[in-house]
């Protein structure tokens, strides 16, 4: 019970964001600049939730004692996060067309808005040993963040700067 308790929400989840990515994909163009994260975020969840379950199973069959359920809520908690990255990996992005852009979020329906719209664009620098940046567009009615680790970040960066006026307070 406690292994179908684990394994079977993130599996459903992971169906579910399939069947939205193929959905999304006959409406979406392909012009413009479209920022998500890479593929290899995808193998990497997958690859860890393969490598839990197969030591969850093995510590529960192989072993004389069954483990505490402290051991299933942890790699419980590691299976549900590595199951969030492959879900955001296959649904989240964001497609810069012409003066508009269209969020494509990971759980509602996606969403556009002009580059007039924009309120606020900041980029924001994490003083750490890779320098993380991402960008954080504010609109009156969204907030948008978007994370260097993406695809096209660079050119999402350039043209949104060369695009926007001096009304906006841009952080760069």
């Amino acid at each position: 019970m406690i292994l179908l308790a684990v394994f079977l929400p993130p599996f459903i989840a992971i169906i579910f964001a399939n069947f939205k990515k193929t959905k999304n994909n006959t409406k979406q163009t392909t012009k413009g600049i479209v920022v998500c994260l890479p593929k290899t975020v995808s193998h990497i969840g997958t690859i860890l939730i393969l490598t839990l379950t197969s030591c969850i199973l093995c510590f529960t069959f192989l072993s004389k004692e069954t483990p505490h359920w402290i051991f299933y809520l942890i790699f419980g908690l590691f299976i549900w996060l590595e199951t969030f990255l492959i879900v955001k990996t296959l649904t989240f992005k964001v497609v810069l067309y012409k003066r508009e852009i269209t969020v494509y979020p990971i759980l509602n329906k996606p969403y556009s808005f002009l580059l007039d719209e924009i309120v606020s664009a900041t980029r924001q620098v994490k003083n750490n040993r890779v320098k993380s940046e991402r960008i954080v567009i504010k609109t009156n009615s969204n907030k948008l963040i978007v994370e260097n680790i993406g695809i096209s970040y660079k050119r999402f960066k350039q043209n949104l700067e060369s695009e926007l006026n001096d009304t906006v307070k841009f952080g760069f």
